[in-house]
């Protein structure tokens, strides 16, 4: 992985207050349900925010301009360690998140009122979806599978 400088104060302090989750906050199993609850909701809540940041770094080709990586999938690879595949797909999404993917994310954000229960895994598994679908389909596809998301497994 590429060594970052400095990580902003709020990246910092959210990964200060996740590592620093105690034992003792985790006694009962309602305790560890919850906090696997918590974390799950971290975690979605962070693979949104990497969604954006990565739109805007491929965008501004961000990638190029730092580490002269010939795209956003290959500065993933180096800097992330990602498999080819995974970054591949995450330059896809990321590429969507505004367009055909937006309803998925907005849910996946909360800002959608169908969005409880809306998972970065849903939104994949809808990317996926909508990309074996024709172009014309996928625009209502969307909508209909980012309702339905919050009811449905990810499979």
């Amino acid at each position: 992985m590429l060594p970052v400088p400095q990580l902003s104060a709020s990246v910092s302090g959210a990964l200060d207050a996740v590592r620093g989750l105690t034992e003792e906050q985790r006694t009962g199993p309602e305790d560890r349900a919850a906090l696997l609850v918590g974390l799950r909701q971290i975690i979605d809540t962070a693979e949104g925010a990497f969604t954006d940041v990565l739109a805007e770094f491929d965008a501004a080709g961000d990638g190029a301009t730092l580490h002269a990586a010939a795209s956003t999938a290959a500065w993933l690879r180096g800097a992330l360690g990602m498999p080819a595949p995974e970054a591949t797909e995450r330059v896809r999404i990321a590429r969507s998140s505004s367009t055909e993917l937006a309803p998925a994310f907005a849910a996946l954000r909360g800002d959608a009122s169908s969005g409880a229960g809306v998972s970065y895994e849903h939104v994949r598994s809808i990317h996926r979806t909508l990309r074996a679908l024709p172009p014309s389909s996928r625009p209502d596809a969307a909508d209909a599978l980012s309702a339905l998301a919050p009811q449905l497994g990810v499979d």
